[in-house]
């Protein structure tokens, strides 16, 4: 199962097996982004790439293909998807695992600059 959590600040890529193990994981600050560079839509295409090095290194099979979980909105979601997908693994299924709203909490108040 391949989980990518794309937030505004950073884009986080794990690798687990079905019982939820981690394999491995890479996130965009890990490939060398500092600040603000971790929550451009590059940063996740990156995140991606530096995962499928870190598979081929560790010789990890996925002959089953892979469960693609996403969750967040941040700018590296689909770019990150895109880097799956060109990667050339085979996807099984995708499922959005974003957690939203419905009224909530009132939020922090607007900043004034």
């Amino acid at each position: 199962i391949l989980h990518i959590s794309a937030n505004k600040n950073n884009t986080i890529c794990t690798l687990t097996d079905s019982t939820g193990a981690t394999l491995c994981w890479t996130s965009a600050g890990t490939c060398g982004l500092k600040k603000a560079a971790r929550g451009t839509s590059d940063a996740g295409h990156q995140a991606v790439l530096a995962l499928t090095e870190k598979v081929e290194s560790k010789n990890i099979t996925m002959s089953n293909g892979i469960h693609l979980r996403i969750a967040g909105f941040g700018p590296g979601r689909e770019q990150a998807f895109r880097a799956v997908r060109a990667a050339g693994w085979s996807i099984v299924r995708i499922s959005d695992y974003t957690s939203y709203r419905h009224a909530g909490c009132r939020p922090r108040k607007k900043r004034r600059l």
